[in-house]
């Protein structure tokens, strides 16, 4: 009696009571949904992805804009994310300075370094200044002048100089240069392109390498020989680092 009773006056959740089987929430249900789609949503970032979006901060804004919320912020996460990576903003500060000379530092030890001669030696450094992938004249701005408000830094910044100056002394000793020569014709050279990005040159592709073969000769006291300027020319446009300003 009481079956035929509760059948036709019992609602669907009362029935789920009486059985044991309570109905699940469906505001709970709702919102371990959404929390389960935007966890898909959401992106893994790695030590890479918050190094990135720091260097890309100091470049933008200076390194007092390199805080850990506004990187969060500029990610889409929380800081949480920010401690697996690093043990706080210091460490990110000197991933920074590392990132720079390991990125541009080399580019420039490399190149000084890469060719069977003088010819191959200039043509590399001018290759890396055109290539944005290799050396990034906009970090090393950053950095110097992060520098001029940090004296450990700026210790580091004139250390940095020295060694790029004795990679290019070292290519032209290697050409026959005695060593006082080679290191006028390297600071000559280094202290040129320098300049060039410290006083915001822009200029289109096509004009800077209309100069190639002034340049080239202001360098190395030689005349380039055509051959190696059409394979150089062939190189450059085939780069996908090497933009046009203009």
């Amino acid at each position: 009696m009481m079956g035929r009773f509760l059948a036709p006056y019992t609602c669907v959740c009362d029935l789920a009571i009486i059985c044991g089987n309570a109905m699940p929430d469906q505001s709970l249900t709702q919102e371990t949904t959404d929390t389960e789609a935007a966890s898909l949503r959401s992106p893994v970032l790695s030590r890479a992805d918050w190094l990135r979006a720091a260097l890309e901060t100091l470049i933008e804004s200076g390194a007092d804009a390199v805080k850990i919320t506004r990187l969060a912020d500029r990610l889409g996460v929380t800081r949480g994310s920010f401690y697996w990576h690093f043990k706080d903003r210091g460490e990110i500060l000197e991933a920074l300075i590392d990132s720079w000379a390991q990125k541009n530092t080399v580019a420039i030890v490399n190149a000084a370094g890469a060719g069977p001669d003088l010819t191959g030696s200039v043509l590399a450094l001018m290759m890396a200044w055109l290539d944005a992938g290799l050396y990034d004249p906009r970090l090393d701005f950053s950095i110097r002048a992060w520098a001029r408000s940090d004296a450990a830094l700026r210790a580091r910044v004139l250390e940095t100089d020295e060694t790029r100056l004795a990679a290019l002394a070292q290519m032209y000793q290697r050409a026959g240069r005695s060593p006082e020569a080679a290191e006028v014709a390297a600071r000559n050279l280094y202290y040129m392109q320098m300049g060039y990005y410290a006083l915001g040159v822009s200029e289109a592709l096509a004009t800077r390498l209309s100069y190639i073969r002034g340049y080239f000769t202001s360098f190395t006291g030689e005349a380039l020989p055509e051959a190696r300027l059409k394979r150089f020319l062939e190189e450059v446009a085939q780069r996908p680092g090497i933009k046009d300003a203009g």
